[in-house]
């Protein structure tokens, strides 16, 4: 009996972790939690033509249109020189937002599938994954995006000290050079005086 009641326990723990990280039934959107879809290209051109077809005939990416703000946009509009000109890869582009701005799906000219089915089960794959990323990062902290840490600006190094000029002692006169003419001087004043004196008393 306990056996029964641990393994019906563990099964009740079970489907409470579930509902709360996945959620039992998701509630449709209200209109400003929709997501955009977005058709750019030009008005002329026959890959865009076809694309904008297929989200009129098939039936997933026209279920898909109808719950979503669908946009139909093209070069010629004032919308696309201000908001994709400067930042879609080519033409045609099919892009998928959140009502944020983030973008969830988005394929370019060759890099779009060929057909509709594959069209649709690309941005359905998208969308799933993005909404599932979503619930666990509200509901399960280890799946929160982890934020690296903002790295310290490195120090400044310091400025070296500007040399101080420190003046040294005065430069003292050399007097030598006088000294050695008031020597000549004397030597020869002392001589003339000396052959003076002697040619006197010869």
């Amino acid at each position: 009996m306990n056996r029964d009641c641990s393994w019906m326990a563990l099964v009740l723990l079970l489907w409470c972790i579930t509902v709360c990280c996945y959620g039992a039934e998701v509630a449709p959107p209200q209109d400003q939690d929709k997501l955009h879809v977005s058709i750019v290209g030009n008005e002329g051109d026959a890959q865009y033509q076809q694309i904008l077809g297929w989200f009129d005939t098939h039936q997933g990416l026209a279920t898909f249109r109808n719950a979503v703000h669908y946009h139909r946009v093209t070069t010629d509009q004032v919308m696309y020189r201000e908001r994709y000109k400067s930042n879609v890869a080519g033409l045609p582009t099919v892009r998928v937002q959140e009502p944020s701005g983030v973008v969830i799906y988005e394929r370019a000219a060759q890099m779009l599938p060929v057909t509709p089915g594959g069209l649709h089960l690309a941005i359905q794959t998208s969308v799933k994954a993005n909404q599932l990323f979503s619930r666990k990062r509200q509901c399960c902290p280890l799946f929160k995006r982890r934020q690296q840490p903002t790295p310290e600006p490195e120090p400044e190094p310091e400025p070296e000290p500007e040399p101080v000029f420190v003046p040294g002692p005065s430069p003292q006169p050399d007097y030598t050079w006088v000294a050695a003419l008031v020597l000549s001087v004397l030597t020869g004043a002392g001589a003339g005086v000396f052959a003076g004196w002697r040619e006197a008393h010869s």
